[in-house]
């Protein structure tokens, strides 16, 4: 067979798996997409503790968690605690991205904190999902936890929402990083 006719008849057999390989981005939760600069948007963010805040960073620290900076994606995490009665809103961490797919890792910790974990994820201003965790027993931390995922978007732009304390119930969580396709 004649050299370029060859690499063409190759070519056609491959494209269709060639097209449809997706390319994971991750986001740190302190960092913005490497792709496209967004960041996650905490709100409000007098309620997040950051890594930074928590490990000797300038001002007052009110963290109660202290991970493993070694385990959490680049040595990062954002927490927080919702308590029922601060006029019921929810603390959220809001994220647009391009994709069709989307990944949520968090880290639990144990019940010597602050308790459960109780988070909604609305995607594309629907609520689609829900992550309700009692904390596991003693002071230990379970890392790299998948508290949600899709993985059937409709190709195109999306915003998803993390909402700690949605349900009206004192929640704490810990956000690590989002994956997305």
């Amino acid at each position: 067979m004649i050299p370029w006719l060859s690499f063409l008849f190759a070519q056609s057999l491959l494209s269709p798996f060639t097209q449809s390989l997706a390319i994971n981005y991750t986001v740190d939760d302190s960092a913005p997409d490497p792709r496209t600069g967004n960041s996650i948007l905490y709100s409000p963010d007098t309620e997040w503790n950051t890594a930074t805040l928590c490990q000797g960073g300038s001002g007052p620290t009110k963290c109660l968690a202290q991970p493993d900076k070694t385990v959490v994606s680049d040595g990062t995490w954002h927490d927080s605690t919702f308590f029922p009665g601060m006029d019921n809103v929810p603390i959220t961490a809001t994220f647009r991205f391009e994709g069709t797919a989307i990944y949520v890792y968090c880290v639990l910790v144990g019940e010597f904190f602050l308790g459960d974990t109780d988070m909604t994820f609305v995607l594309d201003g629907q609520a689609i999902g829900h992550f309700t965790e009692e904390a596991p027993s003693g002071a230990d931390y379970e890392y790299n936890v998948l508290a949600f995922s899709d993985s059937s978007l409709p190709p195109g732009s999306h915003e998803l929402k993390i909402l700690n304390g949605a349900n009206g119930e004192k929640s704490f969580m810990i956000l690590d990083r989002i994956v997305y396709s």
